[in-house]
């Protein structure tokens, strides 16, 4: 995955986990920050590796279509 498309991923996960409760933020977290609940989000999302973006994101867009639905 090239810059951009990286930068893209991170900003899209960064807005779509600002939609999302506490809650859902915490068990984000749990997923991808290695349990550290202290950790800020942004910062989270900024060490997610390459290879595990689209996955993060196939979370969020699923989370954020069943708050919306």
């Amino acid at each position: 995955m090239n810059n951009k498309l990286q930068e893209f991923a991170r900003n899209y996960l960064k807005d779509g986990l600002y939609e999302c409760t506490d809650k859902q933020r915490n068990f984000f977290k749990l997923i991808y920050g290695m349990k550290d609940l202290d950790k800020d989000i942004n910062d989270i999302v900024d060490i997610i590796p390459e290879d595990r973006l689209n996955q993060a994101m196939d979370l969020v867009e699923r989370t954020l279509e069943k708050n919306n639905g």
